[in-house]
């Protein structure tokens, strides 16, 4: 009997699964996810316990929920297609935009500002931004293998040197954490780890991830469900013990910073007084190991969804060339002015995509689909309404008031009220107007 046949008889490879739970992994832990947990723990101080809890509620929780729950349902568009049959297509596609012009550019110019830069300070920056792309595109290049080597080969080189940091912080600490004033410490980690975004990533990689493990012959929706529950636990545990190990390095050095002080200085900082050159030298390499890997899986993640919504016409590697060449590109003139005309588009999909996990999480007992459009209706018109708001710089007043005095809007969640209301008034509405009042599958 072939590998594949006894993969579908539930014969899972758990090796093979570790391996791709590391890639996983490696997908979310990007450069911006090393510098966040030690400047929440600099700020929480001896409230840790809290403050790590709402850290991992939110950034590391809700996203690997959210990959799970996809991984079920089989496919991003099996859940969306309740609110619309093109409402996945659309909101994919805003991801990829999104990544192609914003997060994959800027995970090389952090790889070699903050990675490759630390060790080698002369290194020339366009040269170097441009190797680092090659490398990206050549790990990206072949779509069968882009998993295996990321999860066989980068990552665990990524985890030992993230290891070996959070090992020697947390047996050295700057210092024994203390009392920082701070009133709610699990609110504000859950804030902070709520506003890094990962749950785009989860939005973004799932179906390249689900289709990976489709072609490893994991092809029946249960077991393909399994397998990715499965994968998503160890990228779990690896998040969980580098964000944890990260956040205690920073609460050991509450009081003795300034909170004015950036994030990236003070993940250096730390590092330094820890284990000196030698462990900086370690980070600069986890650094540069974490954008590449991100950058990786990104790359392929866009050209893999614009191959399928072109029916072939554009073909993958194509794909993979042009965003490589692009994002490059883009790296070299800098991303900070992209950055001010995207980060709108992101503030756009991020309630409809938490309000969509929500839905995702609890469809079994939804009873129709006016719950689907009503939610995320709403949440969409607020959403909207908040980049357009963060474009124009509050300058429409009704605009502003509304986003403004919106209930929760100061910490966040504006959008909760409208996705409730939404919630309500289209499940109620839509049975009426449509006709339709039969369970949703």
């Amino acid at each position: 009997m072939s590998d594949k046949v006894n993969k579908i008889d539930n014969a899972i490879n758990y090796k093979e699964v570790f391996f791709i739970g590391l890639a996983f992994f490696a997908t979310y832990f990007g450069a911006g996810n090393l510098i966040f947990p030690p400047f929440l723990g600099l700020e929480t101080g001896n409230l840790g316990v809290s403050g790590a809890i709402g850290l991992t509620t939110s950034g590391i929780f809700l996203p690997i929920v959210a990959l799970i729950m996809l991984g079920f349902a089989g496919s991003i568009h099996s859940i969306a297609v309740h609110v619309h049959e093109k409402f996945a297509t659309i909101i994919v596609a805003s991801i990829m935009i999104f990544a192609t012009f914003v997060s994959i550019p800027r995970t090389g110019a952090i790889g070699i500002e903050l990675g490759l830069q630390s060790i080698f300070s002369q290194a020339p920056y366009v040269a170097a931004v441009a190797v680092y792309f090659i490398l990206a595109l050549y790990f990206s290049y072949q779509k069968e293998s882009v998993l295996d080597k990321i999860g066989k080969y980068l990552t665990p080189i990524m985890v030992i040197c993230l290891l070996l940091v959070v090992i020697r912080g947390v047996m050295n600490p700057v210092g024994v954490p203390q009392g920082t004033g701070i009133k709610n410490s699990f609110f504000n980690s859950f804030l902070g780890g709520y506003q890094t975004g990962d749950l785009l990533v989860s939005f973004m990689m799932a179906d390249f991830f689900l289709n990976t493990c489709r072609k490893k012959g994991y092809t029946s929706r249960k077991q393909l469900g399994k397998v990715n529950a499965m994968a998503c636990v160890v990228a779990f545990v690896c998040l969980l013990i580098i964000y944890g190990g990260l956040y205690y390095l920073g609460a050991g050095a509450s009081g003795q910073y300034l909170e004015t002080i950036g994030r990236t200085d003070l993940l250096i900082d730390l590092v330094r007084r820890v284990g000196g050159g030698f462990l900086m030298s370690i980070l600069g390499v986890a650094v540069v190991l974490a954008c590449l890997t991100t950058a990786t899986g990104q790359i392929s993640a866009v050209s893999d969804f614009f191959e399928r919504e072109s029916k072939g016409r554009l073909s993958y590697k194509s794909l993979v060339i042009g965003v490589s060449i692009l994002s490059c590109l883009i790296a070299f003139i800098g991303v900070d002015n992209i950055v001010k005309f995207t980060n709108p588009l992101f503030t756009a999909l991020y309630a409809p995509l938490l309000g969509l996990t929500i839905l995702g999480f609890f469809g079994k007992w939804i009873p129709n689909d006016g719950f689907y459009k009503g939610s995320i209706f709403l949440t969409s018109i607020y959403s909207i309404s908040e980049a357009i708001n963060e474009f124009t710089g509050s300058s429409i007043g009704f605009l502003d008031s509304f986003v403004t005095q919106m209930p929760l809007a100061g910490q966040g969640f504006g959008w909760i009220i409208p996705f409730v209301v939404g919630l309500i008034i289209g499940g109620i509405l839509y049975p009426r107007i449509s006709g339709n009042k039969e369970l949703i599958n």
